[in-house]
């Protein structure tokens, strides 16, 4: 909304005729104003409000006239515009148009800034434990709150970052014999640079877990190849690979953790401890819990059964054992026999 401020002292019979104008004009061009009234009683007033003549019409604090904006001549006296006593038209469209714009690029500028930030969330399920773990701080359950809203908060900075390119690209109706001064272009220029720089930080923070490695550092080698006592520990909440550096980071901080290895596919963490290290795995599922994931420990998988054989016992006595024995040698599936000699 646009603020317009009509200058005046009392008695003056422009002031109506002049806010009757702006309005039609304000409306013609589809524009909210916001109209104040200003009495100017003395010589004092004037010259503090830099009063050029009733009525004097600011909008959003600059004279409507670019002739009067340099002027010094306060007093209170009546005011004359090229049309006489009430401004024309024109020069009212053509200040309403200006702060239209002003404003337009302003709010596309603001809107562009929320995007940027509404991108920054949707991954802060990434980036947030790491820096809260940087800090000492506890994430709690912060990385999961965020992945929950992720692929809400990616659409509300896509959506943002369309309005504001809407707002800087649109323009402002103006009627036909208007003559008003264009939409600066170097400020609608600066303002399409911040909108791509903004598109840029969408775009970067959107796709952050995919190479959230490498900003925060190179990843450990395999820890079985590396470490003397392995812990095994199943991790809930993980929902991308940006997540195992926050939780590899969390564990490293503690002392006697040689090596730590999470897997968001595996939904594991091994960890390598140093020799003689009596860190125990609480307290390696508290530091986990720290960096907002939960974690268990991995049982180990049953050994598996052996293959049941069936059992056959069979007395032969001497006179019979050729023919068994030539039965036993056609067979073409592996048995086992056990024979037991008895002389009775």
């Amino acid at each position: 909304m646009i603020r317009i401020d009509i200058l005046h002292f009392d008695g003056c019979p422009n002031v109506l005729p002049t806010a009757g104008r702006i309005r039609a004009v304000a409306a013609g061009l589809g524009v909210e104003i916001d109209l104040h009234f200003i009495p100017v009683a003395s010589v004092e007033d004037a010259m503090r409000e830099r009063f050029l003549g009733s009525p004097s019409v600011r909008v959003n604090g600059v004279d409507i006239d670019p002739s009067g904006r340099d002027r010094s001549d306060f007093g209170l006296s009546c005011r004359v515009y090229e049309a006489g006593g009430v401004p024309p038209d024109e020069m009212i469209a053509s200040a309403l148009t200006g702060a239209s714009s002003a404003l337009s690029v302003s709010r596309a500028s603001l809107v562009t800034a929320s995007s940027v930030v509404a991108a920054a969330l949707s991954s802060a399920c990434c980036w947030l434990p790491l820096v809260l773990v940087a800090t000492g701080l506890s994430a709690g359950g912060l990385s999961l709150a965020f992945a929950s809203l992720r692929p809400w908060l990616i659409g509300l900075a896509v959506a943002l970052l369309a309005f504001g390119v809407w707002s800087n690209e649109r323009r402002p109706r103006t009627p036909v014999s208007c003559e008003c001064a264009p939409i600066p272009r170097r400020r609608r220029k600066l303002n399409r640079v911040v909108l791509a720089i903004s598109a840029l930080g969408v775009v970067a923070f959107t796709v952050f877990p995919r190479y959230v490695d490498a900003v925060f550092g190179e990843r450990s080698s395999p820890v079985s190849t590396r470490a003397p006592r392995e812990i095994t520990l199943r991790v809930d909440g993980m929902t991308c690979t940006g997540c195992e550096t926050g939780i590899e980071a969390a564990l490293r901080r503690l002392p006697g953790v040689a090596l730590a290895e999470a897997s968001y596919n595996d939904g594991t963490v091994v960890i390598g401890l140093a020799p003689d290290v009596t860190i125990g795995t609480n307290d390696l599922i508290q530091a986990i819990a720290q960096a907002g994931y939960s974690a268990q420990a991995d049982k180990p998988a049953p050994p598996p059964k052996p293959a049941a054989t069936p059992s056959t016992s069979l007395r032969v006595l001497n006179g019979e054992l050729d023919p068994l024995t030539a039965h036993f040698n056609a067979a073409s599936t592996r048995v086992r026999f056990v024979a037991i000699l008895s002389p009775t």
